[in-house]
This record gives structure tokens, sequence and C-alpha cells, in this order.
């Protein structure tokens, strides 16, 4: 079974490699974008599982165009979207058009167990393999099961392997 791909977009080099680094630990294929104004095309053209996107890249807009253009394609309008922003007063204003399109929210700074929790969440609630396709009813109840415990599995070694380092073992 291939791995969820998920599109990061983020003109934040150092917040593109930590969400890339956290999810691929997870086992999902990422994919990184850090310009908004070619994310779109780029998004079409890779037709990921799911995109996070940063709101504000190298205009204010960059993030809600590429939002609204992916609402109006009819074969990418139900991709799974987090909207990553650490601008809190902006996203409490703006949370009603957030919710017309949507987008599921990740404030910054956030912990990594809120970013996977969001991330599984959208990718369990979808129904097909990829944007523009519908489940081919192959998934079964055992292979759901043996998915959850692989991920599960990942997340006790990432956690041990975080309290080794803060103990300073290696």
């Amino acid at each position: 079974m291939a791995q969820p791909v998920i599109a990061v977009i983020d003109d934040d080099q150092t917040m593109l490699d930590m969400i890339g680094t956290v999810l691929a630990e997870e086992g999902y294929t990422v994919l990184r974008w850090s310009e908004g104004k070619t994310a779109y095309d780029w998004i079409r053209e890779q037709r990921p599982d799911l995109v996070i996107v940063d709101l504000r890249m190298e205009h204010p807009q960059a993030g809600w165009i590429i939002i609204h253009m992916l609402r109006v394609d009819t074969v990418m309008a139900n991709l799974p979207i987090i909207v990553c922003s650490g601008d809190r007063d902006y996203i409490r204003i703006n949370q009603e058009m957030l919710r017309e399109r949507r987008c599921e929210v990740l404030l910054k700074p956030f912990d990594v167990d809120t970013l996977l929790n969001k991330v599984a969440g959208l990718l369990n609630s979808t129904t097909g393999d990829r944007p523009g396709q519908f489940a081919d009813g192959a998934g079964t109840y055992a292979s759901t099961v043996r998915d959850l415990l692989q991920a599960s599995t990942r997340r006790v070694r990432h956690a041990l392997r975080r309290i080794s380092l803060k103990r300073g073992e290696r």
C-alpha cells in the first residue's frame, strides 16, 4: 500500500524542513515547495493526498490564492488542506472564511503530536486514494488495523528517541 503524499508549501525553509522531517519519520511521502506563486500548478501536477500551506508567503495573499484555486478546480476541490500560520489574530478574524473553504488550521508554534493528529485525521476522512478519484473498496478492516498499528509503533519509537536524547543518551 502506497504511503500518502503530503505537499508542504511555505517560504520559511526552516519550517519546510521541520514539517517535512517529522512527516517523513512517520512514513509519509513529503513534497516541499517554497513559492506561493507557482504552488497551485505544482500541486496540480503532483496530485498529493493532503496540502499544508502557509497563508502569508512572498505576498500576504499567496496562501489564499492557492486555497481558492484548489477549491474551484473540479479535480482538486476536495483535497484536504491544513493552513499553517503564526498570526493568531489574522486566523481568528478569517476563521469563517477558512471554515467555508474546508481548511483545518495549525497555529505556529505547534507540537508534533498536534501536526500528526491533524494529518492523520484528514487523511483518514478522505474517501479516495488520490484527489479526483473514488475509493475502490479495496480498503479492508485488517489493512486499516495494520496501518494504525504501524503508525502507533513509529510514534512510540519517535517518543522514546526524544526521551533518550533529552537524557543525553545516544
